[in-house]
């Protein structure tokens, strides 16, 4: 196996963050519409590691067209700029479903911003049982699929994006995973970049876990 080059972490801090970059790579941060620009600028200055941010909710109110959405995509760069994020995440919900008219939209809006700041999209819904028309619709916008890997359709073509966007929702039962589960990561991630985010419940254990193995094998 070559070896990925990896970024791990969790979705929302746990501890100061000066700390917690101390064990862990890169900080999934929540939806925070009442953060200011000020505030995400002295994060930055308190932590060595990556950020990734999340679109402003008003892209996908406003459709991905229009004025509320370029305010939105607007202020969601100045957040990026702010804390020098290398990509953001956008979660669509439910309501927004793998119609012509929203692959569309999509598309329009993000082939050409998506150059200049990587963009991960986290599609709720039916897009998670059309896993080939989600990936497609990814593509011809310029996304990043943002799925998890371990639960993944395995009659569906598996996402080869390079850098890749994976979070974790935690196995049924006590949520953690095991050695065998980041086997499977790391056989999936042969040789290529990306990120992984720990979002359940006992996530920061099973963070610095994988990010030790992951320092083990690069010693």
């Amino acid at each position: 196996m070559n070896t990925p080059s990896i970024q791990v972490g969790c979705t929302g801090f746990r501890g100061g963050r000066r700390a917690y970059f101390q064990d862990l790579d890169v900080i999934e941060l929540p939806d925070r519409p009442d953060v200011k620009l000020t505030t995400y600028r002295r994060w930055r200055g308190e932590g060595d590691g990556a950020f990734i941010p999340r679109a402003q909710a008003g892209l996908v109110a406003g459709g991905f067209a229009g004025e509320a959405a370029e305010a939105a995509w607007a202020k969601t760069a100045a957040i990026a700029d702010c804390l020098q994020a290398e990509q953001v995440l956008l979660r669509t919900p439910s309501s927004f479903r793998p119609t012509a008219e929203n692959r569309a939209a999509l598309t329009t809006f993000f082939a050409e911003r998506a150059k200049t700041l990587a963009v991960a999209w986290w599609a709720d819904g039916l897009w998670e049982s059309a896993p080939e028309m989600f990936l497609e619709t990814c593509a011809a916008a310029g996304l990043r699929p943002v799925i998890d890997p371990l639960a993944w359709d395995e009659d569906a073509p598996f996402p080869e994006s390079d850098p890749f966007y994976w979070r974790l929702s935690g196995r049924i039962g006590s949520g953690r995973y095991t050695d065998y589960d980041f086997d499977q990561l790391l056989d999936r991630a042969d040789g290529r970049t990306g990120t992984i985010i720990f979002t359940h419940a006992r996530m920061r254990p099973d963070a610095r876990r994988l990010a030790l193995h992951l320092r083990q094998l690069e010693a």
